[in-house]
């Protein structure tokens, strides 16, 4: 089951206007206010007062500041995991809660761009676990050179493949740091033989 969107955002922080108050409750913005001296905002809904009437409750999930708050949590997750997760919990409570019609269209247009950048995040940490595999497999190749000669010839082979993994330079960066670790290691084997 996925997890509601209030676990990753508090209602509480949010700040609607009288008039998103109004929209969500259905009621006229110059008739409502909300209370100064009490709190008047929950983990799941918020009251508001009615002149003449007594107080109202709603769903934060009404708001136009919680839809907007959905969609920015939505656009600025980068990290795949995470953002499925967020994906699923907006599906959930569009399938289980009545949020406004504009609403619903609103994050639905964002879940499929979100759906999109998901994969292309997935793709993108399959590429990097992909590139510090074949690096901790050239780190244990240099390493295993037991003299500058084959060292070169590991060398030349690692620069043929090394274009491939050209998008992931912290990659690349480690398997030359290792290779001159290496080669410094078989130039002080020899002078201490000598």
């Amino acid at each position: 089951m996925a997890k509601k969107l209030t676990a990753f955002i508090d209602p509480r922080t949010l700040k609607p206007t009288l008039s998103d108050i109004s929209q969500a409750v259905k009621k006229p913005a110059e008739k409502l206010s909300t209370p100064t001296d009490k709190q008047w905002k929950w983990a799941t809904i918020f009251y508001a007062v009615i002149e003449g009437e007594g107080a109202i409750f709603g769903s934060y999930r009404r708001l136009s500041v919680w839809v907007e708050a959905v969609i920015n949590l939505l656009n600025s997750c980068n990290d795949w995991q995470t953002l499925e997760e967020i994906i699923a919990s907006t599906e959930a409570e569009l399938e289980h809660y009545r949020y406004r019609d504009e609403h619903k269209q609103q994050l639905q247009e964002v879940l499929t761009l979100a759906a999109t950048r998901l994969q292309e995040l997935k793709q993108k940490a399959a590429g990097l676990i992909k590139a510090w595999n074949w690096a901790r497999g050239w780190e244990a190749i240099l390493r295993a050179c037991g003299n500058e000669e084959s060292l070169n010839i590991a060398v030349q082979l690692y620069k043929a493949q090394r274009q491939q993994f050209s998008d992931y330079p912290d990659a690349i960066a480690n398997v030359i740091h290792s290779g001159k670790q290496h080669r410094q290691h078989l130039r002080s084997s020899i002078n201490s033989l000598i």
